[in-house]
This record gives C-alpha cells, sequence and structure tokens, in this order.
C-alpha cells in the first residue's frame, strides 16, 4: 500500500458525495434566515438535502401547507444564493420535537407569539383565567368551552366588515379581523 499525501488525502474525501452535501448543507444553513426572514426561520428547521431535495421540519401542520403554497419562490431564492441547484422542498412537521433541535427557538418562538397580531390575553389587565374544574360529559366541556370564548371575546373591539369581535392587533395590523383579510387576499 502507498502512502499518500495529505493534501491527495483531503482532495479525494472532498470529493465523496457525503462531504460535499454537508457542505452544501452549511450554504444552505448560512443562507436560511436570510430567505425565509425571522418569523419563518423560528417556526422551521432545515434538516437534509436528499437529492437536491431540501427537507424541512415545521412546528405545525399549517406552517407546513403555507410554507408549500410559496415553496417555489423560497427555491428561487435559494438556488440564487447556493452552489448547487435544489430541485424541490418538502416540509413537514415529523422531526420538528427532535430533542437535539429544541433549545433557542423555543425562546424566540414565545417572543413572536407574544407580538403575534391573533395574541389575545385572557384579560384586559393579562391576568390569567383560573381554568374551570375538568368535565366528563362532552355537552358539559362544550359549555364550558363556549362560555369561556364567550367571556373572553366580549372585551373585544368588532370587525368593521363582519361585525365579530376580533384581538386589536389584527385591527391594527389589517384594519380588518384576520378573516375578512383573508377573503379581499
Amino acid at each position: 500500500m502507498a502512502f499518500k499525501a495529505l493534501n491527495q488525502v483531503i482532495g479525494s474525501l472532498e470529493n465523496h458525495a457525503g462531504l460535499q452535501q454537508s457542505q452544501e448543507f452549511q450554504s444552505l444553513l448560512r443562507c436560511w434566515p436570510e430567505v425565509v426572514g425571522a418569523a419563518v426561520m423560528a417556526q422551521t428547521r432545515p434538516l437534509a438535502i436528499d437529492r437536491g431535495v431540501l427537507k424541512v421540519a415545521t412546528s405545525s401542520a399549517v406552517w407546513a401547507q403555507q410554507l408549500m403554497f410559496q415553496r417555489r419562490q423560497i427555491l428561487a431564492k435559494l438556488n440564487l444564493r447556493l452552489p448547487a441547484s435544489l430541485v424541490d422542498i418538502r416540509f413537514s412537521t415529523a422531526q420538528w420535537h427532535n430533542p437535539l433541535n429544541d433549545g433557542p427557538a423555543t425562546q424566540e418562538q414565545t417572543v413572536l407569539w407574544r407580538e403575534h397580531p391573533s395574541r389575545v390575553v385572557d384579560t384586559p389587565t393579562g391576568d390569567k383565567i383560573e381554568p374551570k374544574p375538568a368535565v366528563k360529559e362532552p355537552k358539559e366541556a362544550f359549555q364550558q368551552w363556549a362560555e369561556g370564548i364567550q367571556a373572553r371575546t366580549q372585551s373585544l373591539p368588532l370587525c368593521e366588515q363582519c361585525q365579530c369581535p376580533a384581538p386589536p392587533g389584527e385591527l391594527q395590523r389589517w384594519g380588518v379581523c384576520a378573516l375578512c383579510a383573508t377573503r379581499g387576499w
């Protein structure tokens, strides 16, 4: 067996698909926050690139579906920044709760939720309403839930279009509730 120079060994390792994949993924991780923005970054976690397909974990099915609608735009932005082009992106909640990935994102998600326009505090002073004891009968449980929702929405301002109670943040941001705003999109 002949000895090879260190440069030759490193060069052959760089040509190995796994290392190239790792370098490509590291490039993606560096540009991901710029491409998707802070809000999406807090709800997503790129996992791997497999045969040109980027796999991304999302915090919920809603985020996965929303991002599927935007995947062509995200893909185009990523392909402008990456050395090797991606073919597609797959969003899934499957690996979101991986213990190795939980950490700083949790605090960032909490901050984002506090600033979300659809967030409603339980009372005008921000105090929590004490939960009632659990009920076993479905009708009683539904009645209890309905009363809680009704109590929570009584102090909310009304949407100008549909006259339904709406979080103040939604009215400030869009001038109407989120449902009416989406109808306009």
